[in-house]
């Protein structure tokens, strides 16, 4: 009932610089296997604590944020350390961390010079998630508006981080020119963006 956010972030940081780490260690089943770049992406509680993460962490490539949350200590207020490219995805309609008080504030304030937000429309918070009593109780009481499926939340979700990881953690430019095309064209979602490479 009282999760330490920051005790989150430190885990997902040695997360990622200890499977950098163990890549190097001959006899792990990780040698060899583990690409040099890196990623931290997280959902909702898991967002916020992302944005912790990220924070002057030099071991990361990009950062992924799903409907992420304000947390203890203050995610929006860490942004401003935070210096890799970020995709920040959202429900229009999620009542659970709203988005003019949660992500939206969380997108502002990043100090990276390439960020994106991405905003389904009618999305929802617990949507971009497999089911989950908690959540979507939680959600039932406190969002409205909903007007996609979980499954077409789900779509939109992966037509914008499957292209952003290719590129981000692949190198592979023409995905970025692919994420890039579709947000023009794409009547399902809004968008911001501030990208300078």
């Amino acid at each position: 009932f009282s999760p330490s956010h920051n005790e989150f972030a430190l885990d997902l940081a040695l997360l990622v610089n200890e499977m950098q780490l163990l890549n190097a260690v001959n006899g792990s089943i990780f040698h060899n296997h583990v690409s040099a770049k890196s990623a931290i992406m997280g959902h909702s509680m898991g967002g916020g604590a992302t944005m912790l993460a990220a924070a002057n962490n030099s071991t990361i490539e990009t950062i992924v944020g799903l409907a992420p949350a304000e947390t203890n200590p203050s995610a929006i207020d860490i942004c401003s350390l935070i210096d890799v490219p970020a995709l920040i995805m959202s429900g229009s309609s999620d009542g659970v961390t709203p988005p003019q008080d949660h992500h939206i504030p969380i997108y502002d304030s990043l100090g990276s010079s390439c960020k994106y937000f991405v905003s389904a429309t009618g999305g929802a918070h617990c949507y971009f998630a497999e089911p989950n009593f908690n959540c979507d109780f939680g959600e039932g009481s406190a969002s409205s508006g909903i007007s996609i499926s979980r499954s077409e939340q789900h779509t939109i979700m992966y037509n914008y981080i499957k292209p952003w990881f290719d590129f981000k953690l692949k190198g592979n430019c023409g995905s970025l020119s692919s994420f890039d095309s579709l947000l023009l064209v794409d009547t399902d979602i809004t968008y911001n963006s501030s990208c300078t490479f």
